[in-house]
């Protein structure tokens, strides 16, 4: 089922459709792509496992998990992954988008803005109350993009290499 961004959400054409399990090795094709774009802003990078170890954990626990494609114009254009858990202690759901691409030549175009306009919509209608995202504190274009998207900073998680 695709979903399309509301009227005025930016780029004409915009869509977001689940990932058939068909579809799982063109995925993580671009998802490799992505993971080097990660590893140039993540001060912990190198990481000690690269994308077929995270391919394989994701596709181990699926449960409340969803890839989805971000088409633009019908054509593949970038990917969302999303989860869904219960926001303790509350009942209310929580949507985290964990992980979020959008093809170099197809960006500063209103395509992300559109996508996560058509999550947004999607996660309201699966009776989610709030969108969460990390983003790597060296990621300046990502955060600069998630506050345009209208998220604000809420918290902060330190870490150290061990």
């Amino acid at each position: 089922m695709r979903e399309r961004a509301p009227a005025g959400g930016g780029a004409p054409g915009v869509s977001i459709e689940p990932v058939a399990d068909a579809d799982l090795d063109a995925l993580f094709a671009m998802f490799a792509d992505y993971w080097r774009e990660l590893d140039e802003a993540d001060p912990l990078a190198p990481l000690s496992y690269g994308v077929a170890e995270y391919r394989r954990a994701l596709l181990d626990d699926r449960e409340d998990r969803e890839f989805l494609w971000i088409l633009a114009g019908g054509r593949r254009a970038g990917f969302a992954f999303t989860r869904v858990a219960g926001d303790w202690p509350d009942a209310a759901l929580l949507t985290e988008i964990t992980e979020f691409y959008v093809q170099p030549d197809r960006r500063r175009t209103g395509i992300g803005r559109a996508a996560v306009a058509a999550l947004s919509t999607r996660c309201r209608a699966q009776g989610a109350i709030r969108l969460e995202v990390d983003v790597l504190s060296g990621n300046a274009a990502a955060l600069a993009f998630w506050r345009a998207c209208g998220l604000s900073d809420h918290r902060r998680s330190l870490f150290a290499r061990l």
